[in-house]
């Protein structure tokens, strides 16, 4: 969902941090590292590509010459950026008890080993500490390689089409090599450093590869503007075709097509389609239910649920949901005060052994909303659990809500 905030910021210091070393200025420099700490408190791999990106510009290219000079910009640089960042992380460190970066990067790791290791929401194991890069190696070095190679195809399958990585290619060899030029290239490429690492330890998706397509679409441009080059040489002055293309450059007119075209795909075929929950892999839906539990259930009611957008919206604290069996759970939302129990549909890959909590869901009409016991009687699944809201409709996967009894 930050795809767009995070992609401006980030662009907007590739070019800034460029910009500084042109021009030799420390104002730009300190412009960057803030513009490059902002884009960190949006999503935090824009640290990867700083701390491989700053230290590119320290090659003798056609910008500043004197190394202090540099260096000084680099250090403001980075000092601009570290003020951005250090509130954010005095509260990581206030809320987990950890120095890190980010508190996401362990979470997210046992995400991508968990499919691998065929253990559903591996994070949510009782007991689960997180892991780290340097244990993920060690103690599973087949998932690198296997990860990897899943990646790279699903990457080239589904970035850019065939046709624009050639142009991508051509883009990047096509061209001058001269000092400026190479760090020029060299700048470029260190910002895909995030996605060597995503590549090799997390699973690829859009939103993963949609920040790396600007440094794509300029080499791209720059592919084709060269192959128009190319071809206008071919042909004389005189000739009609090499003056057509002195008026109406066939790069521009290539480009604009591509891009049009590439719009025009994004549109959905019927525009009034309802929203379904496949659409967004649910989040939009988790909202709505959200929404739903803080208008129906008590206000200050602390609940149990897998999800941070359901607990969100619903302005109701939070207790963790373990991945762990019916009794278990019902006695960690017992023991840490948690009234009420969420069992939305979209558990039901994550959470098999919910089977007897997902009834009500499974053998509901196809569209209810009910506070009320259903045939007289509250669905009481086992002891210490009866059911207390129950909602399902075709475009969303449901959920129904436990209390937690004495």
């Amino acid at each position: 969902m930050t795809q767009a905030t995070y992609i401006t910021l980030l662009v907007t210091w590739y070019w800034l941090l460029w910009q500084a070393f042109r021009r030799g200025s420390v104002q730009w420099a300190l412009a960057a590292g803030a513009v490059a700490g902002l884009s960190y408190l949006t999503r935090p791999e824009s640290l990867v590509a700083f701390a491989f990106m700053a230290p590119v510009l320290l090659l003798p290219w056609g910008g500043t010459r004197s190394v202090k000079k540099r260096l000084l910009l680099i250090s403001v640089c980075a000092g601009s950026f570290i003020l951005m960042l250090l509130p954010f992380v005095l509260l990581v460190h206030n809320v987990t008890g950890q120095w890190q970066l980010t508190g996401k990067g362990g979470a997210t790791l046992a995400d991508a080993l968990s499919e691998y290791l065929g253990r559903p929401d591996l994070k949510n194991e009782p007991g689960f500490k997180g892991i780290g890069f340097l244990e993920v190696i060690r103690s599973y070095p087949d998932f690198l390689w296997i990860n990897l190679s899943q990646n790279l195809i699903k990457v080239f399958q589904t970035m850019v089409p065939l046709y624009m990585w050639v142009a991508v290619v051509a883009g990047f060899f096509w061209g001058r090599w001269n000092r400026e030029q190479v760090t020029r290239r060299v700048y470029l490429l260190a910002s895909f450093a995030p996605f060597g690492i995503i590549v090799v330890f997390f699973f690829v998706g859009p939103e993963y590869l949609q920040p790396y397509l600007p440094v794509l679409f300029l080499w791209v441009g720059n592919g084709l503007y060269s192959a128009e080059r190319w071809l206008s040489g071919l042909f004389t002055a005189n000739s009609g075709l090499s003056k057509y293309m002195a008026w109406a450059p066939v790069s521009i007119i290539a480009v604009s097509l591509l891009t049009l075209y590439t719009f025009a795909a994004q549109i959905p075929a019927d525009r009034n389609k309802p929203y379904q929950f496949e659409d967004d892999g649910g989040r939009y839906d988790q909202r709505r239910i959200g929404e739903l539990l803080k208008k129906h259930l008590p206000p200050g009611a602390k609940i149990m649920t897998r999800w941070g957008r359901i607990s969100f919206y619903s302005e109701l604290e939070n207790v963790g949901m373990p991945q762990t069996d019916l009794k278990e759970m019902v006695s960690t939302a017992r023991q840490k005060g948690a009234r009420y129990i969420i069992i939305d549909g979209m558990l039901a890959g994550m959470r098999p052994q919910f089977e007897l909590l997902f009834l009500p869901l499974f053998n509901a009409p196809a569209s209810i909303l009910s506070t009320a016991p259903q045939n007289g009687d509250s669905f009481t699944p086992m002891a210490g659990v009866r059911l207390h809201l129950l909602y399902k409709d075709p475009s969303s996967v449901g959920v129904a809500v436990y209390e937690v009894t004495p």
